[in-house]
């Protein structure tokens, strides 16, 4: 009996998500692919290494789709970012609007390579007539997060997180913070992010890319005064203003998604909440 689900990636914090959220299943040649890896991090490693970045997740695209169509597999989803929409797209962000503007200079080379991936898994459904879909998430957030003990990996979250646990440490009496903290962010607990993958892979016949998002918005402002409240850092919290802010909003309409029967269910103050206890902040 074939397996029916493989993970590419499942060393990963969405990887092991995935992992808790799928039924067990014999040890043998799947039938479908879900590719979580990649190389990922934050705004700042992503500046300093585009070409990394770059060829790192053109790479993955590239080997693990072909290999897909060599062992015929039956249906692949790729993991795609939010990101990968236009700097200037309109909110909320449909899959429609993919590829129709330049895109946010400061993580160009991973949205490039997300990109070509998404076009490689639409050709391959042209040229091959295979089932090979890509997911479009929001920023995840959750247990296994690499950036929680990596700074180099660590996306706003868990950057955050760290950086008040530092100053509440050390007594500082004032942290600051990159950019002007008025850009508006979606978030979504890795859990919830798992259970629609897998709510996408399960149907039969489905559109080539879809958006998988929360809905649930907030500015870096307030995602900062509330994680430092959660850490205990009582501290004056300052943003630079000059810095890179990428995007001043972005939120993606999962419509498609939810039409499915998918909702998240995770509240992010919780789940911010849950984090911040389990990683002993």
């Amino acid at each position: 009996m074939r397996a029916e689900i493989a993970v590419a990636g499942s060393s990963g914090m969405l990887g092991q998500a995935i992992l808790r959220a799928m039924p067990a299943q014999p040890k043998s040649g799947p039938r479908h692919l879900i590719i979580a890896a990649g190389l990922v991090g934050g705004i700042r490693d992503n500046m300093a290494r585009p070409v990394d970045y770059l060829r790192a997740n053109l790479r993955i695209a590239i080997d693990l789709l072909r290999r897909a169509q060599e062992n015929k597999v039956e249906r692949v989803v790729y993991l795609g970012s939010s990101c990968m929409y236009p700097k200037r797209c309109r909110q909320p962000m449909r899959e429609s609007d993919l590829w129709t503007g330049p895109l946010e200079p400061t993580n160009e080379g991973y949205a490039i390579a997300k990109l070509a991936g998404e076009a490689l898994c639409r050709a391959y459904r042209q040229q091959e007539k295979l089932d090979f879909r890509t997911a479009i998430l929001c920023n995840l957030y959750g247990p296994g997060d690499r950036g929680l003990t990596d700074p180099d990996r660590a996306h706003v979250i868990p950057a955050l997180i760290r950086r008040f646990q530092k100053a509440r440490d050390s007594r500082e009496n004032s942290v600051t913070l990159m950019g002007t903290g008025n850009a508006m962010r979606e978030f979504m607990h890795v859990d919830d992010a798992a259970r629609g993958i897998l709510t996408y892979l399960s149907v039969p016949t489905s559109t080539s890319t879809m958006n998988i998002g929360s809905g649930q918005e907030v500015t870096v402002k307030e995602l900062a005064q509330e994680i430092a409240v959660m850490v205990g850092y009582k501290g004056a919290i300052r943003f630079t203003r000059h810095g890179e802010d990428g995007m001043a909003r972005k939120v993606l309409n999962s419509r498609h998604i939810k039409a499915l029967g998918w909702a998240p269910k995770v509240d992010l103050w919780e789940g911010l909440a849950q984090l911040v206890k389990e990683t002993g902040a």
